[in-house]
């Protein structure tokens, strides 16, 4: 066999496998999987960082609470209080996050300490996306309470049904419950 039979036998081979569809639609599917799961895989962190923000900001919520409940106690107690309330609604770790401290960083309050605002930042590290380039996502919360002072309502009800008329030690027991009242 000569050299142009052979090169014209390979050019057959080469048109051939060209025009060849089979096989066509697993390149497509291949090409096609890179993506997809590249959107799957970024779908699932950011859910993983809604449900790390939704749990951040109930943490918020409930030590902005506690420390607008005692905010006229002193700085450490009010802190600590804090910190109390939100670790029992965001662990320390939560979802591999860093432990956060209540402090003058995250938590102040205006000069009448009328209004108390909690500011919270985390880092949540990616498993999907850290392979796109995307090692982490910086998450936030902030929450603000403000305390009204509304005064106190007290509302006294005394029985005054025909029970009351009786003697007891020597007086009527609508005349002690009277007494007793003021």
């Amino acid at each position: 066999m000569g050299y142009f039979e052979t090169s014209t036998a390979l050019k057959a081979r080469f048109t051939r496998f060209l025009k060849d569809t089979s096989g066509a639609s697993a390149v497509v599917v291949a090409l096609a999987a890179i993506p997809v799961f590249g959107i799957i895989g970024m779908s699932v962190d950011l859910a993983r960082a809604y449900a790390l923000k939704s749990k951040l900001s109930t943490a918020l919520d409930a030590a902005g609470l506690a420390a607008g409940r005692n905010i006229f106690a002193s700085d450490a107690e009010i802190y600590a209080d804090a910190q109390k309330y939100f670790d029992a609604n965001f662990p320390p770790g939560y979802m591999s996050s860093p432990n956060i401290k209540m402090d003058a960083s995250t938590l102040t309050w205006n000069s009448t300490r009328e209004t108390v605002t909690l500011n919270v930042r985390v880092d949540m590290d990616t498993s999907f996306m850290n392979i796109l380039g995307v090692s982490s996502l910086a998450l936030g919360a902030t929450t603000e309470i403000n305390r009204e002072n509304r005064g106190m309502e007290l509302v006294l009800v005394l029985d005054n049904t025909g029970s009351m008329d009786y003697y007891t030690s020597g007086t009527r027991r609508l005349d002690t419950l009277k007494a007793a009242s003021k």
